[in-house]
């Protein structure tokens, strides 16, 4: 009742209203300034709220550290370092890669496995893996079973006949050495053993570790007959790929 005589008498305009809990007044909308919001305020002044702070200096009783930096940059050249390792590896031997060498280089085994789920590897042998990317090609397969076998090992027999080259000669079979090594043998893959071969008896062809043509030579009258073993000779002494002497030094070796 106070509050309708005072707006008859010209008091300023209040808006009555009821609650359960009896009459309140309440100043009229227009009468009022709008509420502030963060879209009135000034930006500098809520921007600086929500700004992330750089780590501040070490400290002797702990808190945050500025040598994460540091460190973050030291594990991604490590991590280029390894990824340009493995690409060389790779563009070197067709496309192939064991996975000794992977370690070596700095891949580690988690990684590894990775590219494997992904596709961006496909293993061809135990621990060894060749790139998609990479067209399979006879070399290719060469080198991968020269990866599964080791370091040591070598391209021979009549492999090593089409990795050096022979007239109308090329077979698409996979024979390798090595010095001594596991008893299975990958599926498609021909080993042989030979405790007398050595780095002497192999030379670097296109990327693959392959005997030399007198040791070559030597050891193709176990598998072909003699007939292809003296056009082999004839070919290349006449292009002078071996000398008698070297034959002579090699039968001699495996004698």
């Amino acid at each position: 009742a106070a509050a309708r005589g005072a707006a008859r008498r010209g008091a300023p305009n209040l808006r009555v209203s009821a609650t359960g809990s009896g009459a309140e007044a309440h100043e009229n909308a227009g009468s009022r300034p709008p509420p502030r919001t963060c879209a009135s305020q000034p930006p500098d002044r809520w921007l600086k709220r929500t700004r992330m702070r750089a780590p501040g200096p070490a400290r002797a009783g702990g808190g945050r550290s500025s040598h994460w930096p540091r460190l973050l940059k030291a594990v991604d050249a490590t991590g280029h370092r390894a990824q340009s390792a493995a690409r060389q590896l790779l563009a070197a031997h067709h496309g192939v890669l064991s996975r000794r060498e992977a370690l070596a280089a700095g891949i580690s085994r988690r990684q590894i496995d990775v590219r494997l789920q992904r596709g961006e590897w496909i293993r061809v042998h135990p621990g060894t893996y060749r790139h998609a990317t990479f067209p399979a090609t006879w070399h290719q397969q060469l080198a991968a079973a020269l990866a599964w076998a080791g370091q040591a090992a070598g391209a021979s027999h009549r492999s090593a006949v089409a990795a050096i080259g022979l007239r109308r000669f090329q077979p698409r079979i996979i024979e390798i050495s090595r010095p001594r090594g596991r008893r299975n043998s990958p599926a498609g893959v021909i080993v042989h053993e030979s405790a007398d071969l050595d780095e002497t008896s192999i030379q670097l062809r296109d990327g693959v570790r392959v005997t030399t043509p007198a040791r070559t030579l030597a050891d193709l009258g176990a598998v072909v007959p003699e007939w292809l073993v003296a056009r082999c000779l004839e070919e290349w002494l006449a292009d002078r790929v071996v000398t008698v002497l070297q034959l002579r030094a090699a039968v001699d070796a495996t004698a």
